[in-house]
């Protein structure tokens, strides 16, 4: 025997040392005393069984009762239209002899249970039956038996990243081995995986779940909506790799929207009331619908409308709201107005911003303009008549100390002469 035939025997031999260690043992067949031999260190490969494996039983035929010589064994199995024969040779009482019985499951066979029958035959022909085997062959797919869930997702906008949860179930009977998760997405889409774009489980027990997480991007030409997200589920069941499973969840992208709420508190009004204006700005990078705007105080009454519907605004448009206030008696220190603004998205979602707006105080504010006359000027100080510059009552008394003066200069030269 050559080197190169020596290595393939050892080979073999590693190579079915790791088959049997990791063998199925099944229980052992009930025994026939009458046959004069049972069944011991039965083992079964693989250990769950489907249409199409290679099915490896090994077990032991012991010789229970008296010598015998030119012993064999015959194996029945459904699946074959022949009986398997071994030869036992001759087996001294209490001598165990080993047999490898290797067969192939047709893949139209049924999910069942089927038995296998196993005789000894002596030298003289005698036929005993020595033991039944039970082989259950299970369902050739278990297809489905994992399904996907997106469990929480973070605020995905437009030109920015978000983080997302997904809960992998086995609603199988059987762990889910090898398990990988993989989001995918079309050629040029607007969304797409940050860092990796699938996650591995090793193992998911039957009714058991993985939460795996993913990083999502949307690049900032992205509109604001809602965008497919196919999920592809791959694993193993007894080693065996099980049909794909496809699945699809949706995805929604926003976009910035936003209000900018200023006020100008210098708007002139007439009689006890002062105006003030209120400017509404979208500072967003999307056009927003429903723009209603309303004003309410605990501190003023409003003459007139309170509120107003401005409908769209587009990129860097604004839009006013005007409002004229009476301070309420009994309204002391800080005087507030609050304007809110309500406006839908893109998506349809409703958005609210509120901004307090203080018209109490000092200087140019509300505080020195109510009870004071009707001619004054919201936010400024009242404008009055004057001759260059000067008050007329103070310049009409220059004027007379003037003419005065002159004429009692005129009396006093006349009295000197």
């Amino acid at each position: 025997m050559n080197m190169r035939n020596v290595f393939s025997v050892v080979l073999l031999v590693a190579l079915f040392a790791v088959t049997v260690s990791a063998a199925y043992t099944p229980p052992l067949p009930g025994s026939f005393p009458d046959s004069g031999f049972s069944i011991t260190q039965l083992t079964q490969q693989p250990d769950r069984i489907y249409p199409g494996d290679h099915v490896q039983l090994k077990f032991s035929i012991k010789n229970t009762a008296s010598a015998a010589t030119n012993v064999r064994a015959l194996v029945l199995v459904p699946f074959l239209s022949e009986q398997q024969s071994y030869v036992l040779g001759d087996m001294a009482v209490g001598q165990e002899s080993s047999v490898l019985a290797g067969f192939e499951v047709p893949n139209t066979t049924k999910a069942g249970d089927y038995t296998i029958f196993v005789y000894v035959i002596d030298q003289r022909g005698n036929r005993n039956q020595v033991g039944e085997m039970t082989l259950i062959v299970n369902e050739p797919s278990l297809a489905n038996a994992l399904f996907a869930t997106v469990t929480s997702t973070e605020d995905l906008y437009s030109g920015g990243t978000a983080e997302i949860d997904m809960v992998v179930k086995n609603i199988g009977v059987l762990p889910a081995e090898d398990v990988v998760a993989q989001v995918q997405f079309s050629s040029g889409s607007s969304i797409y995986a940050l860092a990796s774009d699938r996650v591995y489980v090793s193992e998911i027990a039957p009714g058991g779940n993985a939460t795996v997480h993913f990083t999502i991007g949307a690049s900032s030409s992205a509109v604001a909506g809602y965008y497919p997200l196919s999920i592809q589920l791959t694993y193993k069941v007894d080693k065996a790799e099980q049909p794909k499973v496809n699945q699809s969840v949706s995805l929604r992208v926003l976009s910035k929207a936003s209000v900018l709420i200023t006020s100008d508190r210098s708007t002139a009004t007439s009689g006890a009331s002062a105006g003030l204006l209120v400017t509404i700005a979208n500072t967003g990078d999307t056009a927003i619908r429903s723009v209603y705007a309303s004003a309410a105080s605990k501190d003023f009454s409003f003459v007139g409308a309170s509120d107003k519907f401005i409908g769209t605004l587009n990129l860097d448009d604004s839009a006013t709201l005007s409002l004229n206030l009476i301070p309420l008696n009994g309204a002391n220190g800080e005087r507030t107005v609050q304007v809110s603004v309500t406006y839908k998205d893109p998506l349809n979602i409703e958005r609210t911003q509120v901004e307090t707006i203080t018209v109490d105080g000092t200087g140019a504010s509300l505080n020195g303009t109510f009870g004071t006359s009707a001619s004054q000027r919201f936010g400024r100080t009242s404008q009055q008549f004057t001759i260059l510059g000067l008050d007329p009552w103070l310049l009409a008394g220059i004027i007379i100390v003037a003419i005065g003066a002159f004429f009692g200069y005129k009396w006093v030269k006349r009295r000197e002469k």
